[in-house]
């Protein structure tokens, strides 16, 4: 290990020694105030607070007012710029915690981890504000605080024109991952999330008597039928390509054949050259199981976000980079490609990407507290290796890309 990085190590450890109580504190109290996609309101006024306490000039996005956050550091040398992004929306889900910290707002919950994702890049600004300059990098780090991520096409598309990119040379950022334990961080070069649209399918018929389904059509047994086939006919139809319905809403009275049923579900693929196929596939796949139904019917699809890209050499110097890193210990494990989405990927095709799986298990828990679930929580250990895992490949790029340029 250079002399540099050690010296880096030893100051994120004395920061985090002395700062280690507020940055928990802020992620509890995230947590206990989660906001809507889109209405980060009191979230965005603590970040901006955040900034402006320790020397940073943040400005809120203005094409959704009062919510989403850009702020720059600058060393003051002339040198690369790398972005850190954070996400801070919560998801529509009932907290189930029996913690102080429990969400305090009855049908939102910070069950993906986005409250540890913005803590761990406030804390990020909080160790430039005071180790910063004395480690003596050159160029700059910008930190994105992203509203709406859990909406597709997601703020990720106004932070862009906003600005946030403007003359980044690289991006990184990172995501919880309850399957791995707390102390390691997944790498993984190309794609690391799917592709992922959201569809609606309306189902529409005469409707009629349950005791005379023969008479009409039945829209409850069509919608059993596309429940269960559309995904299979997907699948056979391109590898890589699926389909999940998460809501099925129809019917009143349990004598009554509806004349509506609505169904609502996501498509994914793996490739962006899946994604770009993907609607007409779902088109052409739902018209044929839906030809000998009777029923007549409508889709509204709407296109969500491509697979997240992560440029292999950034990928190389952050796997250098963690691999030496020794205290506290953190261990790097290849990453699989999730079925999951993130609207990261729209700056990894702007910009070369590194988008890292934060380890957040505690092996004594007896289960894995999975993503969107009311029980997720984190290992707050987590919190450090966060910190230490975007500070040591931040810095690391500003030297390898200046070096490189």
């Amino acid at each position: 290990m250079s002399a540099e990085r050690r010296t880096l190590e030893q100051a994120l450890a004395a920061w985090w020694e002395s700062h280690a109580d507020s940055v928990i504190g802020l992620r509890r109290w995230l947590h206990a105030h989660p906001e809507r996609s889109g209405a980060e309101y009191e979230t965005t006024g603590r970040i901006v607070d955040e900034l402006t306490g320790i020397g940073f000039a943040p400005v809120v996005l203005r094409s959704r007012p009062g919510t989403g956050v850009i702020a720059t550091w600058d060393s003051g040398n002339p040198g690369p710029t790398v972005a850190v992004r954070a996400d801070i929306d919560a998801l529509g889900a009932f907290d189930l915690l029996d913690t102080p910290y429990r969400s305090r707002t009855t049908g939102l919950a910070h069950a993906c981890g986005h409250d540890a994702h913005t803590s761990i890049v406030v804390a990020l600004a909080g160790f430039l504000a005071v180790y910063g300059k004395t480690l003596q990098p050159k160029g700059r780090i910008r930190l994105l605080f992203e509203p709406a991520e859990e909406t597709v096409p997601g703020g990720a598309v106004e932070m862009i024109a906003e600005g946030a990119l403007d003359g980044v040379d690289a991006i990184l950022g990172l995501h919880c991952d309850p399957k791995s334990d707390v102390g390691s961080v997944g790498l993984r070069s190309g794609p690391i999330s799917a592709a992922a649209d959201q569809m609606t399918v309306e189902l529409i018929g005469p409707g009629g008597h349950t005791a005379r389904p023969e008479e009409t059509v039945d829209l409850v047994s069509v919608a059993a039928r596309l429940i269960l086939g559309l995904p299979e006919r997907l699948h056979s139809a391109q590898s890589g390509l699926a389909a999940v319905f998460g809501a099925v809403l129809g019917g009143d009275a349990p004598n009554v054949i509806p004349t509506r049923v609505e169904l609502r579900g996501s498509v994914r693929t793996a490739d962006a050259d899946g994604w770009e196929s993907a609607k007409t596939t779902v088109q052409d796949a739902l018209a044929n199981i839906m030809e000998s139904t009777g029923a007549d019917w409508e889709l509204d699809y709407t296109r969500g976000v491509p697979p997240v890209m992560n440029d292999p050499h950034v990928v190389e110097v952050v796997r250098t980079v963690l691999s030496e890193v020794k205290d506290p210990k953190l261990s790097v494990f290849e990453a699989p490609q999730s079925a999951g989405a993130d609207t990261f990927a729209w700056y990894s095709r702007m910009v070369p990407a590194c988008y890292m799986r934060l380890g957040t298990h505690d092996p004594s828990w007896p289960h894995h507290r999975d993503l969107h679930h009311g029980h997720f929580d984190i290992d707050e250990r987590a919190l450090q290796t966060g910190l230490v895992a975007v500070a040591s490949a931040a810095f690391s790029l500003l030297d390898t890309l200046r070096t490189k340029t």
